[in-house]
């Protein structure tokens, strides 16, 4: 079909929107098409042709006419035809409707141009669609701040101490280092006698580092040593206390924890950090309002900055009195007891949870098969008062041997070591110490010579002869076992013994796991206990805890607590996957 053609079928349907519905069919120029009288409704008539059926009379077409409403489609430069026998300007235009049609319909309305189909023209071009404007999310703070001035430049000031009990967790970490993402809880003798804190905050993979008379600045000396280096997911610190009691200035507190929060911010990025305000006690309450200070301003910056926490340990302290009320305090009225650290707690976890929420446990894959052993020898190995288990040992067994230690000396609160199985495989064990051990051994009545027959595999001269004891004013205290699969069970077999016929001595047991508590109580120590009737302590019982689950984050928890006579002794541990 032509141009012209198009042109008509176009004109053709305008006409038809405005014929009568009685007055039938009409062509293009709005004449009644001769045979429709009858016609229901108006049609559309094609090459001028009415369209109602085959007795509709065919006008004849007029030549090279062009629709006036119409723009010719021909070239440019080609002047449109004229009708034969008119003058220009008397072109002949569509037909109006009648008033009576205009009742009956809608008044056309004017297209908009960018809905035209073909027959008005070439199609118009899309518009280019473009691509929403990503929203921009308001660019979050920094957790940690970053200090206008050099807080750090104050740390020359400062002599760091405890050097030698630094170089002593850098021996073990070089041994075996804790795993990354723990929480790293760090800072003076409130710290390091927190001895129930592997319970307290199982939640977490706790890294213990408390060394007692500390300073501020010391942990900030420190930091590259016993900080960084374990890669924490978040940092919890006591300190501030004792710098008060030495006649630091709040403000100068306050820039040696602005130099710690600097380094942990270069060091490991904007991890929380959580502080500990001041405990308000009654030794040194005459240095309260100093310390007040502190905790003061350290509560400002933890307003200010996302990463930076602060725990208001004085409120629930101050409302017990003023000072705090002495039941919550040993006798040196400075020092926290069982019920004070009750009370530290139950307000510091709160704070900890909404910082640094614990993580899902996930056991590693490197777990120990079914039947898998692992033997810790405790005890020095000083020559004169015991000596680490070689392995193997005679009967072919890999032990782990505790630290070095010197007779008569104890542990440190979050000493740790990893462990291996007795064929000598890796695992991802380790067992920590909460508390101050203390040992001894050949000069202080340790089996020297067990006896297979009553022990079994753990009749190793080396291993029985030397132990760990806990003093009646110390007890309870105890152990965790860390990097458990909380959903393999494991039986615990314990062994202690000192010859002393002077007094009975009774160790109190206790696993704490998913399923709540289990004791058992074993005599070590007593005139003639032992099996012949002549040996002055234990050489044939061994404590068995089976059937053990770990906790949710795959520790199993154990005390050691004196239940009669002055001390209570520990002196090898077997853990054995069921």
């Amino acid at each position: 079909m032509n141009t012209r053609s198009w042109s008509w079928v176009l004109l053709c349907a305008l006409v038809a929107m405005y014929a009568h519905v009685t007055s039938g069919c009409t062509d293009v120029l709005g004449k009644n098409c001769p045979s429709n009288e009858n016609c229901p409704s108006p049609q559309i008539c094609l090459n001028k042709t009415c369209s109602l059926g085959s007795n509709v009379e065919t006008q004849p077409e007029p030549a090279q006419e062009t629709s006036p409403s119409e723009p010719s489609q021909e070239s440019p430069s080609t002047e449109p035809m004229k009708e034969p026998g008119q003058e220009p300007g008397n072109e002949v235009t569509p037909q109006e409707p009648s008033p009576s049609d205009e009742s009956s319909q809608p008044e056309p309305q004017e297209e908009p141009a960018q809905e035209a189909g073909p027959e008005l023209g070439p199609e118009p071009e899309p518009e280019p669609e473009v691509a929403p404007e990503p929203e921009v999310e308001p660019e979050k703070p920094p957790a940690l701040p970053t200090w206008n001035d050099n807080p750090c430049a104050h740390q020359s000031k400062h002599k760091p101490g405890y050097a030698s009990q630094v170089a002593s967790w850098t021996s073990q970490d070089a041994k075996s280092l804790p795993l990354a993402n723990g929480l790293l809880v760090i800072g003076s003798s409130s710290i390091r006698l927190w001895k129930l804190l592997q319970q307290d905050l199982t939640e977490w993979q706790v890294i213990h580092r408390g060394y007692g008379g500390s300073l501020l600045w010391d942990t900030v000396a420190h930091a590259e040593k016993i900080v960084i280096p374990y890669k924490p997911r978040a940092i919890l610190i006591y300190a501030g206390t004792n710098d008060i009691a030495r006649g630091t200035s709040p403000a100068e507190v306050l820039t040696g924890y602005r130099c710690l929060v600097q380094k942990v911010k270069k060091g490991l990025g904007d991890i929380p950090i959580v502080f500990i305000g001041i405990t308000p006690n009654p030794s040194r309450w005459g240095k309260w309002n100093l310390s007040s200070q502190l905790n003061g301003e350290v509560k400002k910056l933890a307003d200010q900055w996302p990463g930076l926490h602060y725990v208001d340990i004085a409120a629930p302290f101050l409302q017990t009195g003023q000072p705090p009320d002495t039941s919550l305090f040993v006798s040196d009225k400075l020092h926290l007891n069982a019920k004070g650290y009750k009370l530290w707690t139950s307000t510091i976890r709160p704070v900890l949870m909404k910082a640094a929420p614990p993580f899902n446990y996930q056991a590693p894959q490197t777990q120990p098969t079914a039947g898998s052993r692992a033997l810790i020898d405790f005890g020095p190995n000083n020559t004169q008062d015991g000596n680490h288990t070689p392995s193997p040992d005679s009967q072919g067994q890999h032990w782990n041997n505790w630290l070095p230690l010197q007779g008569g000396s104890t542990t440190h609160p979050g000493d740790g070591i990893g462990l291996k199985t007795s064929t000598n495989l890796a695992t991802p064990w380790r067992l920590v110490v909460s508390g101050d051990f203390s040992n001894n051994g050949l000069r202080n009545g340790g089996l020297q010579n067990p006896d297979k027959a009553k022990l079994g595999n753990l009749a190793v001269p080396k291993a029985t002869q030397d132990y760990f004891f806990v003093p009646k004013a110390a007890s309870p205290l105890s152990f965790t076992l860390t990097g458990l699969d909380p959903k393999q069970r494991y039986t615990l077999r314990m062994f202690g013994s000192r010859n002393y016929a002077q007094e009975t001595r009774r160790t109190r047991y206790t696993v704490i796991d998913a399923t709540g508590t289990s004791s058992q109580v074993l005599r070590t120590t007593g005139n003639n206990i032992g099996s012949d009737g002549s040996y002055d302590g234990n050489d044939n019982t061994i404590v068995t805890f089976d059937d053990r689950k770990p906790d949710a984050y795959g520790k199993l928890h154990v005390e050691i607590k004196v239940e009669e006579g002055s001390f209570a002794y520990i002196s090898l541990l077997e853990i054995i996957v069921k």
